[in-house]
C-alpha cells in the first residue's frame, strides 16, 4: 500500500470511528431524558436541546478560522430544509421516547431511518436497493413491527412508534439534504447554522411550555449534556465523519447509527415487552446486513451525488 492509499485508508477509518461515536452519544438521550425531573415537558426538553446545542455548535464555529468565513457565504436555501428537519426530529423524538419508551422509541427512530432514505431514492432517483440491502431492510422492518408489537399493552404506543418512525423520516432528511452541502462549507459551519434554525424554529415550544422543572444541579447537568455532548459534540464528529475529508458516504457514516441503537439498549425508561429484544436484534442485523452487503450500490449513489468524492480541495470560504 503506497502512502497515498495509506493515508485515505487511515482517514476513513478515523471517520468512521467520529461516527460511531456521535451515534453513542446520540444513544443516550432517551436515557438522559428519563432521568430529568417527571414533571418536564418532553417538547421543552427537545426545544431546550437545540437552544443548548447551537450555542455550543456557533462558539465552536466561530473559534474556528475557516468556519467563521464559511458563515457569511453558507447556502442557506438548502440549510433551511435542514433546519427544519433536525427541528422535527428533536421534538418528535423526545415525545416518542415519553410514550413508547426510551428503548422502543430509539430503537424506531434509528431502524426506519434508513428506510426512509432508501424510498427517496427509490421515488426521486429510481435507485433500487440491491437484493442484499433489500433483505436486509425486509429484516429491519420486521424488527420494527416487533418492537411496536411489544410496547402494544402501553395505551398510546401506537403513537409513540409513529412519532419516532417521524423522527426516523427527520433524521433522514437531514442526513441526505447536509450529503449534498458538505463540499460547500467546513462541517462546523454546517452544523452551526442547521441547529441555530432548528433552535430558532422550537423557540414557540419553549414560550408554551416554560421549562420551570429546570432547576437544581442535576437537571442543569442533564440538560448541558443532551445540548454539549449528545448535539453538539455529536454532530460535529458525525458531519466531519461523513464529509468530504474522510471520503465517507452516507450510507457508510450510517454505519454509527449501530452504536446508537447499543447505548440505547441500557433502557432505564422504556416499556418493553417480551419481544423487545428480537425486535431490537433483528432491526440492527437487517441494518447490518443492509448496509454491508450494499457497499457498492451505496458507492454509486454517493459517486452519482458527487462526480468526484475523492477530490480533497476544500470547499471554498
Amino acid at each position: 500500500m503506497n502512502g497515498g492509499a495509506g493515508r485515505v485508508v487511515t482517514t476513513r477509518f478515523a471517520g468512521i470511528m467520529a461516527a460511531v461515536t456521535a451515534a453513542m452519544l446520540w444513544g443516550t438521550t432517551g436515557t438522559v431524558q428519563a432521568l430529568l425531573p417527571a414533571a418536564r415537558d418532553p417538547l421543552a426538553v427537545g426545544a431546550l436541546r437545540l437552544s443548548f446545542g447551537a450555542l455550543a455548535l456557533l462558539a465552536m464555529a466561530l473559534a474556528h478560522g475557516p468556519s467563521r468565513r464559511a458563515l457569511r457565504g453558507l447556502p442557506w436555501a438548502g440549510l433551511a430544509l435542514a433546519g427544519v428537519a433536525v427541528a422535527g426530529y428533536n421534538l418528535l423524538f423526545f415525545r416518542a421516547v415519553e410514550i413508547a419508551g426510551v428503548g422502543i422509541g430509539t430503537a424506531v427512530a434509528i431502524g426506519s431511518a434508513p428506510l426512509w432514505t432508501t424510498a427517496w431514492e427509490i421515488a426521486a432517483q429510481r435507485l433500487w436497493p440491491d437484493r442484499w440491502r433489500g433483505a436486509g431492510q425486509v429484516v429491519s422492518v420486521a424488527g420494527v413491527v416487533l418492537l411496536a408489537l411489544a410496547g402494544g399493552g402501553a395505551q398510546g404506543s401506537a403513537l409513540g412508534v409513529a412519532l419516532a418512525a417521524g423522527a426516523g423520516a427527520c433524521y433522514a432528511t437531514y442526513s441526505l439534504v447536509t450529503s449534498r452541502l458538505g463540499h460547500r462549507a467546513p462541517p462546523l459551519a454546517l452544523a452551526a447554522a442547521t441547529f441555530g434554525l432548528g433552535a430558532l424554529l422550537t423557540l414557540p415550544v419553549l414560550l408554551l411550555a416554560p421549562p420551570v422543572w429546570l432547576s437544581g444541579a442535576e437537571s442543569w447537568a442533564a440538560m448541558a449534556f443532551l445540548g454539549i455532548g449528545a448535539t453538539a459534540l455529536s454532530y460535529a464528529l458525525y458531519t466531519w465523519g461523513a464529509g468530504p475529508a474522510c471520503r465517507l458516504d452516507r450510507r457508510d457514516a450510517g454505519a454509527g447509527r449501530t452504536g446508537d441503537g447499543l447505548a440505547a439498549g441500557g433502557d432505564r425508561g422504556g416499556r418493553a415487552g417480551d419481544g423487545a429484544a428480537p425486535g431490537g436484534g433483528a432491526s440492527g442485523a437487517g441494518r447490518a446486513r443492509g448496509r454491508g452487503a450494499g457497499a457498492r450500490a451505496s458507492r454509486r449513489r454517493a459517486a452519482m451525488l458527487n462526480p468526484n468524492p475523492f477530490d480533497p480541495s476544500p470547499p471554498a470560504a
